[in-house]
């Protein structure tokens, strides 16, 4: 068995990726969401016309999928259930020198 200790540590550090990555993909679809409610133009890619320079420019190979903003969401749910279960395998005398997960 691993020590609780050592596997928190694993566990949180996969959820904080998990959840940068899906925060990084939720940034990307505001911006442009937010842009596009606003009623200026926009374009995916390519060279903006001078009166679109303060567009948000986001390259069509950066655009999610809805793969990946699926797989992103279930990853950042199953590192956050890993690292609840991690947390509660640390005696509780010892959690007072970690971070608690979010919500926890």
């Amino acid at each position: 068995m691993s020590d609780p200790i050592d596997d928190y540590h694993a566990k949180y550090e996969e959820y904080e990726q998990a959840h940068e990555n899906l925060e990084n993909i939720k940034k990307t679809v505001g911006e442009v969401s937010n842009y596009l409610r606003s009623g200026r133009p926009f374009s995916f890619g390519g060279r903006l016309p001078t009166a679109w320079l303060d567009a948000p420019h986001v390259h069509p190979r950066n655009w999610p999928s809805s793969e990946q903003i699926d797989a992103a969401v279930l990853a950042r749910y199953n590192a956050y259930s890993a690292v609840k279960d991690a947390w509660k395998r640390i005696p509780v005398e010892e959690r007072v020198a970690f971070n608690r997960p979010p919500g926890v």
